[in-house]
């Protein structure tokens, strides 16, 4: 695999997206490219100080890597998929930026020497970034393996996912998976803290807005049970009645359900599928028998 993954590096390294070798060859522009790197850094320097004042810990996203017939449209949307995923937890820093990290880290580096590892460690110290992140699929005859590489200044820890004739819902729904395996183990090492903390709230309404408080009735007001960011629902949790009805299980972003998710009504309908800033946005509805009532396909019912 590794051997694979350095091929298919340097073949990034003279194509595509990840630079120009051609800018590394010419030896008589070395001290312009000097000049033009130490006012590149500040130039960083000033931008992912202003970017990193956000509270969450800073993550830089690595092209994704492929091997297979993967289409390039697949390829965006799963990217996009793992960003707002990312986003989440992270503040991640803007494509341009890493960009310009990236051509300068091809300019200063030999070929020999800039191996995948070596250049997102050089992009990570240039841009002072703690956290990276690669998605990589290999796909043949229909089926995927799905790996998400978590990089940090002190170890690399890699999922990975065997997904068998899927299409791309369910290889969003992996990526959503990985991310949470990954969290959850750097949780448990105390390496950083993503989340605030796991606590309670209580849901109210005030103006047609759904609103959380730490102070609640459990005998009268629903509550949440789970992960928070920012005195909200953020991450995994549930919402739970004055009678101990699960209502909701799974995702929330900024206070609403976001994510894979299933909701329960107390006629013992189920809704369970992707949820969108509260709305029941892709999915398989079911009757208290599991019978099939209908399915939705990007917000809109079949």
């Amino acid at each position: 695999m590794r051997g694979v993954d350095n091929g298919a590096w340097r073949n990034l390294k003279g194509f595509g997206d990840w630079g120009r070798l051609g800018l590394m060859e010419n030896s008589k522009n070395s001290l312009s490219m000097k000049f033009t790197f130490t006012v590149f850094l500040l130039l960083i320097c000033l931008s992912v100080s202003i970017f990193g004042q956000s509270k969450k810990p800073q993550t830089i996203i690595v092209p994704t890597g492929s091997l297979g017939e993967i289409s390039e449209t697949r390829i965006k949307i799963l990217e996009k998929t793992l960003e707002s995923k990312l986003d989440d937890f992270f503040a991640v820093v803007p494509k341009q930026l890493f960009e310009e990290a990236q051509e300068k880290a091809f300019q200063e580096l030999d070929y020999d020497e800039c191996t995948e590892d070596q250049c997102i460690m050089m992009i990570q110290e240039m841009l002072q970034i703690e956290n990276a992140f690669q998605l990589k699929l290999i796909a043949e005859e229909g089926d995927t393996q799905i790996s998400l590489t978590w990089t940090d200044l002190d170890q690399k820890r890699v999922e990975e996912d065997f997904c068998e004739g899927c299409k791309t819902k369910q290889l969003r729904n992996s990526i959503f998976t990985l991310v949470d395996k990954l969290l959850s183990v750097n949780e448990q090492n105390n390496i950083v803290t993503i989340k605030d903390n796991e606590g309670v709230l209580y849901s109210f309404i005030y103006k047609g807005k759904l609103m959380w408080s730490k102070k609640g009735d459990d005998e009268k007001d629903e509550k949440y049970v789970g992960e928070i960011f920012n005195d909200k629902p953020h991450g995994k949790g549930m919402i739970i009645t004055p009678d101990d009805l699960k209502r909701y299980v799974g995702n929330f972003k900024n206070g609403l359900p976001h994510g894979i998710g299933i909701r329960i009504e107390r006629n013992g309908e189920k809704y369970d599928g992707e949820w969108k800033k509260g709305v029941f946005w892709e999915g398989t509805a079911f009757d208290s028998s599991d019978n099939i009532l209908g399915k939705k396909v990007n917000g809109n019912w079949e």
